[in-house]
């Protein structure tokens, strides 16, 4: 966080940081269902984010 709050903003793009709980309610909403498939596969259902919750 230290690291992403002292990186110069850009003029062409916004960066933004969002954790687990803040993820799965902006992919819910994506409008792409392949994205809200591999995010789910592959970072809320994977089995090592199964262990560390």
């Amino acid at each position: 966080m230290k690291y992403l709050k002292a990186y110069p903003p850009s003029q062409d793009y916004a960066v933004a940081w969002k954790d687990g709980a803040a993820m799965k309610p902006y992919v819910d909403k994506a409008s792409s269902p392949a994205i809200r498939r591999a995010m789910g596969e592959h970072y809320f259902h994977h089995p090592l984010a199964k262990i560390a919750a």
